[in-house]
């Protein structure tokens, strides 16, 4: 769980205001975010593809002072002012994340339910975190498409990193990835659980060869050097990878084995 202390102290937290039903625009910490429509939901298919679950129990709060209600199973309604809620992207260094949809319930014809992808960049000594949003789709405020799935293609597609350069101002700074999720005061309009579409990726080639039979030409380079990097191989000996030789079974299941992390017997 994503502690709201990581943001009270560090960001003066503004109210999301609710979208008007002439305005598009939500503001999130000070910052003025146009929500667009939402996306077609991507097909799920690959062994690389996965989809995990923000369930709406993972859901915290931005704006402490908001509350809500569970009137429907599995869904939230703001009972006191407009709600903001988020939760952490919390997926491996290097997944890309490439959509996230959000359960939404609109039954109003004048307010709408906001999707947010974020992140939040530190900053050097002395400068203040900044907020970075990356994605921002609604239900609109005029149409009132009831129970519905709002999903927020991201594209660029979102590679986890660590540390990165988020708001282009050179120099990257730790960083932290995030849904959030706004909703107007009432019953007519709530959210639910939000499902993240990510895919593993196998990392960019780097400037020199470490094995001389593999240059950086090499059709195969990147996806070696990655195996080299990993600690999955160490070539065949004398600073060769041998790419043409037979593989045998014993030399699969080293592969797959440190590959996959396998065996952990405690």
């Amino acid at each position: 769980m994503w502690c709201k202390q990581l943001l009270i102290g560090s960001l003066a937290l503004a109210a999301a205001a609710p979208l008007a039903a002439e305005d598009a625009v939500v503001t999130v910490f000070g910052t003025p975010v146009a929500a667009r429509a939402g996306d077609t939901p991507q097909e799920s298919y690959g062994g690389n593809l996965n989809r995990s679950v923000i369930q709406v129990t993972e859901w915290q709060e931005v704006d402490s002072t908001s509350t809500w209600a569970h009137p429907l199973p599995g869904y939230l309604n703001a009972t006191s002012a407009s709600m903001f809620v988020y939760a952490p992207i919390e997926l491996d260094t290097g997944v890309e994340v490439t959509q996230v949809c959000l359960e939404t319930q609109d039954t109003s014809t004048t307010a709408g339910v906001t999707l947010l992808v974020a992140g939040f960049e530190s900053a050097g000594p002395g400068s203040a975190p900044v907020f970075v949003p990356l994605e921002a789709v609604g239900t609109g405020t005029t149409p009132a498409p009831g129970f519905s799935q709002l999903c927020a293609t991201v594209n660029p597609v979102l590679i986890i990193r660590t540390s990165a350069d988020l708001d282009g101002a050179g120099g990257a700074h730790t960083v932290q990835y995030w849904v959030g999720a706004i909703s107007p005061l009432g019953t007519t309009t709530g959210v639910g659980p939000a499902v993240i579409t990510s895919r593993r990726t196998v990392s960019p080639a780097p400037p020199a060869a470490s094995f001389t039979d593999v240059p950086t030409g090499h059709p195969f380079f990147r996806f070696v050097e990655a195996l080299a990097a990993s600690g999955i191989t160490g070539g065949c000996g004398a600073g060769v990878y041998c790419p043409d030789s037979a593989i045998t079974r014993g030399e699969m299941a080293v592969f797959l084995s440190v590959a996959l992390g396998l065996y952990w017997p405690n």
